[in-house]
């Protein structure tokens, strides 16, 4: 019996913000590095990918202008790899972040 890994949806989106603030897009106070504005994950559904399940979750800023989106990412269920995801409804597409 092999045990499956299997992150929950507040673990994914843990990772998925410490990977942008790797990536320099998000401060570690959770601002983000350009322009300034309050990011926030916006959790959309669990969505497959080419064959990986993963929970599409959006980028919000809230900012002094208002909320603007500013990507969608997916992180995978199962091996907790964060990805770009783009494309629209009917053909995503995701990209290791």
């Amino acid at each position: 019996v092999v045990e499956e890994n299997k992150y929950s949806q507040s673990e994914a989106e843990a990772l998925l913000m410490k990977r942008l603030q790797e990536k320099g897009k998000v401060t570690g106070n959770g601002t983000m590095s350009s322009g300034g504005g309050t990011a926030k994950l916006e959790y959309q559904r669990t969505v497959t990918i080419n064959g990986v399940e993963m929970y599409y979750i959006r980028l919000d800023v809230y900012g002094s202008a208002g909320t603007t989106t500013e990507g969608y990412y997916g992180v995978g269920v199962k091996n907790g790899q964060c990805y770009t995801v783009t494309g629209s409804n009917g053909s995503l597409s995701a990209v290791q972040y």
